[in-house]
């Protein structure tokens, strides 16, 4: 079994300019990443939490910054790795949606106008 160390991060807020902490660990195929600030104490997927697993370290000030390249393989065949998929997949009907809303709105106001 690949050993997996827990990684440390400070994260700024965009917003406040307040620095938050995320911690990622993993353990066999379950991983779990925690966020100090008022959304991921609410259990919420925050976007200090998203951000890092989606790769976009943005804000990302201080801790393991020399191992950000390692989150992908910790999330390799985890539990979250299936929930982001499932997350991805769904972001990506969102905007087929949204697409055939603003053309069926078009649609609309061209034959409203005949």
């Amino acid at each position: 079994m690949t050993q997996f160390p827990c990684l440390n991060f400070d994260v700024v807020s965009s917003s406040t300019g307040e620095i938050y902490h995320v911690q990622i660990a993993r353990t066999e195929n379950n991983l779990t990443c925690t966020c100090s600030c008022p959304a991921g104490q609410n259990n919420t997927a925050c976007k200090h939490r998203l951000g890092l697993l989606l790769g976009k370290p943005e804000g990302v000030v201080g801790g393991d910054l020399d191992r950000i390249e390692t989150i992908p393989s910790m999330l390799e065949g985890t539990d979250v790795d299936e929930a982001l998929g499932e997350l991805a997949a769904l972001e990506g009907e969102k905007a087929r949606i949204a697409k055939s809303i603003t053309a069926a709105k078009k649609k609309l106001a061209r034959v409203l106008s005949n």
